[in-house]
């Protein structure tokens, strides 16, 4: 049953689908991005202290790079060719990278499905602060 409040809802969550996901494509749906919405309505000053020790390690360079990297392995779903292609950097380049942080966090997205979930969100949260 709808009601005027669902309608409210469902505004605003086309809203924020229109003030934070960028897409080529003609149709972007909210469940597609349900977790970057969870993380937008948890307060930044609560996911900084989520995120302090491993913000802390990186310097803003290494954030940046962080996010460009994983952002372009999170859009095509750890698809390294496609994610290289699109970030114009050579595939071993990503791969590089990925490594790279992967020893200095002690993560792999790749292959357990909690790390990808934390390197999805970090990213979030990189994203949110502006870096």
């Amino acid at each position: 049953l709808y009601t005027y409040s669902n309608y409210y809802y469902a505004y605003r969550h086309c809203r924020w689908l229109e003030k934070n996901i960028r897409s080529t494509s003609m149709s972007v749906f909210f469940y597609d991005h349900v977790q970057e919405y969870l993380q937008y309505v948890i307060p930044l000053n609560e996911l900084s202290h989520i995120y302090y020790i491993y913000e802390s390690q990186l310097n803003d360079s290494q954030k940046r790079l962080f996010v460009e990297t994983f952002g372009g392995l999170i859009n095509y779903n750890y698809n390294f060719q496609r994610a290289a292609d699109k970030l114009f950097v050579h595939k071993n380049t990503l791969f590089y990278r990925y490594n790279k942080f992967k020893a200095l966090m002690g993560i792999d997205p790749v292959e357990k499905a909690a790390d990808r979930a934390f390197a999805e969100g970090f990213c979030n949260y990189l994203k949110r602060m502006r870096l």
